[in-house]
C-alpha cells in the first residue's frame, strides 16, 4: 500500500548550483552526468495542511556538527568548486576557525601524550615524606647496632638440617600467584614463605597466624616536633598482611583439644590489657609481612612503607612494655626489635627494626635496614630466607618469650593511668567486653583527636600506600 503522505521538497535545498569548468576529459563527463534532470518521480498525495512547516526527511538532512565533504576524482580538480571555498586571511576568518581546529585536535588519537600517571608515585612520595616526618627510615644504609649485628649473624648460621619442601613449593608457586589479585597471591604463598600456626596442620606450637589484623594506633612513634603534624599530617593505622604471634587463651580453648597456650592465666590476662592488636587476636607479634602482586602495578617500595609503619610501631610498643616493668633503666634493642618481610610475589625483603636516639640531634629515630633477600625463583635464595625466619622464631619462643614473661608482672605493678578514651576496631569480630575489669593504659598519642582515614580491612588491588 502506498504511502498517502506527499514529501515535499523544501526550497533550501532546490538551489540550482553553477556546473564547474572542467579541467579534463574525467571532469567534463561527470559535469555532463550532474548536469542531467533527474528521473521523473511518481505522483504522490499531497499531505494535509498544518501549521508547522514540513520536516525534511533523514535522508535529506545535513549535520550541524560536522561540514559536509567532498572528494575530487583527482588532483586537478581541488582548485574547483567541489572544494571548499577559500577566504582570506584575516583576524575574523582566524578566530571563526578556531572551534573548527580545536574539535579536530581534540578527535585526533596522536594528540593525546602517553606520559604514564604519576599519581602513584606522588602517593608514595607523600607517604615517604610523612614517614620522614615522624624519623621513621627504611632502607637507609644505617649500620646496625653492637647487639643487633651480633643478633643477626646468629640468625644467619647455618641449621644443620634438610631443605623443607615449602622452600620448592615456594619456587614451584610463585608464577601463579604473581598472575593474581593480592589476596589470593597471598594465600597461595603464606603457608610455604612463613610459617602456619597451631591452628593449621604442622603448624608451629604456641602461635598463631593472622591476616590483616587492625594495630591500635595509639603506638605510633609521636611527632618529635610540633610542626610535623601541620605539615606532614598524621600516620595512619598500621594493618599487615600477615601477622604472627602467640595464641590467646581465649584462640585455645575454642579449638578441640585446646592448643597450647604460651602465657598462664595471669599473664594472659595482663597481656590482654595491654594488647597492641584491636581486641587481642594475638599477643606481642613478632614476624609481620607486607604482600604486593607486581601484576596490579605494586612494588616493593609500596610494602616498604607500609612495613616500615608496623615495625615502628610494634617497637615503641616493646618500649613501652619494658619502660613501664623497669623504669631505672633504658629498655635494651633487642628486647624490642622487630622483624619484618615485604614482597611483590618476585623478590623478598627480610628487615630489622629497632629504636635509636640519634647523637648529632638527639631526637628518636625508628631504622628498618635489610637482613637478606632473595629471588623467589631461586630455591637456594628461598631456603636461606625460611632458615632465618626459622631461626627467629626460636628465639621468639626461647628468649624473647622468657623476657616478656618476667616483664609483665612488674609492668602490673608500674601500669599507666586509663587514657580519655580508646579506639576500637571496627573490623574486629570479637566483641569488647571481654576485659571491661581492666584499665586501660595511656600512650603520648591517646589524647589526639586528629587522625588520618585508617586503612580498609580489604584494600584493592591499587593502596597503602
Amino acid at each position: 500500500m502506498r504511502s498517502s503522505l506527499l514529501l515535499v521538497k523544501p526550497r533550501y535545498l532546490s538551489t540550482k548550483r553553477t556546473p564547474p569548468t572542467p579541467c579534463c576529459q574525467h571532469c567534463a563527463e561527470r559535469c555532463s552526468r550532474a548536469s542531467l534532470p533527474p528521473p521523473p518521480s511518481p505522483p504522490r498525495k499531497r499531505r494535509a495542511l498544518s501549521l508547522n512547516p514540513p520536516t525534511p526527511p533523514k535522508r535529506l538532512r545535513r549535520s550541524t556538527s560536522q561540514p559536509l565533504q567532498r572528494e575530487s576524482p583527482h588532483a586537478s580538480c581541488l582548485d574547483h568548486n567541489y572544494s571548499t571555498p577559500r577566504l582570506p586571511l584575516t583576524e575574523e576568518n582566524l578566530r571563526a576557525l578556531a572551534p573548527i581546529t580545536s574539535v579536530t585536535e581534540k578527535a585526533s588519537p596522536m594528540s593525546t601524550p602517553r606520559n604514564p600517571s604519576p599519581t602513584r608515585k606522588e602517593s608514595a612520595r607523600t607517604h615517604l615524606k610523612r614517614l620522614a616526618g615522624y624519623n621513621i627510615t627504611f632502607d637507609h644504609g644505617t649500620p646496625f647496632p653492637n647487639a643487633l649485628a651480633k643478633f643477626v649473624k646468629t640468625l644467619e648460621i647455618s641449621r644443620e638440617e634438610t631443605p623443607s619442601p615449602h622452600a620448592q613449593a615456594v619456587v614451584d608457586t610463585r608464577r601463579a600467584a604473581v598472575m593474581e589479585n593480592e589476596s589470593t597471591g597471598r594465600r597461595m604463598m603464606e603457608g610455604h614463605l612463613l610459617f602456619y600456626g597451631e591452628a593449621h596442620a604442622d603448624g608451629m606450637p604456641g602461635l598463631t597466624l593472622k591476616d590483616q589484623v587492625n594495630l591500635v594506633r595509639d603506638y605510633l612513634p609521636p611527632p618529635p616536633r610540633p610542626t610535623v603534624p601541620e605539615l606532614c599530617g598524621t600516620l595512619p593505622r598500621p594493618q599487615p598482611d600477615s601477622c604472627i604471634g602467640y595464641i590467646t587463651a581465649t584462640e585455645a580453648k575454642t579449638h578441640n583439644p585446646p592448643l597450647i597456650m604460651p602465657f598462664s592465666r595471669e599473664e594472659d590476662d595482663i597481656a590482654e590489657w595491654y594488647n597492641v592488636v584491636h581486641h587481642s587476636d594475638m599477643h606481642f607479634p613478632f614476624p609481620t609481612a607486607q604482600w604486593k602482586v607486581a601484576m596490579s602495578g605494586d612494588n616493593q617500595i609500596d610494602a616498604r612503607l607500609q612495613a616500615a609503619r608496623d615495625g615502628a610501631l610494634i617497637v615503641n610498643y616493646m618500649h613501652h612494655l619494658y619502660s613501664h616493668a623497669y623504669p631505672d633503666r633504658d629498655p635494651s634493642q633487642l628486647e624490642t626489635c622487630h622483624v619484618s618481610l615485604t614482597t611483590e610475589m618476585i623478590t623478598s625483603y627480610l628487615w630489622l627494626h629497632w629504636r635509636e636516639v640519634d647523637p648529632v640531634d638527639g631526637e628518636v629515630y625508628y631504622r628498618m635496614e635489610p637482613i637478606d633477600s632473595a629471588h623467589l625463583h631461586k630455591l637456594k635464595d628461598v631456603a636461606e630466607t625460611r632458615k632465618i625466619l626459622h631461626d627467629y622464631i626460636d628465639y621468639a619462643m626461647g628468649e624473647r618469650l622468657t623476657s616478656i614473661k618476667a616483664a609483665l608482672s612488674p609492668f602490673w605493678q608500674n601500669r599507666p593511668a586509663r587514657p580519655s578514651r580508646r579506639r576500637q576496631s571496627q573490623s574486629s569480630t570479637t566483641t569488647s567486653s571481654l576485659n571491661p575489669q581492666f584499665d586501660m593504659p595511656i600512650t603520648p598519642l591517646s589524647s589526639s583527636r586528629s587522625a588520618s582515614p585508617t586503612k580498609k580491612l580489604k584494600r584493592a588491588s591499587n593502596d597503602r600506600v
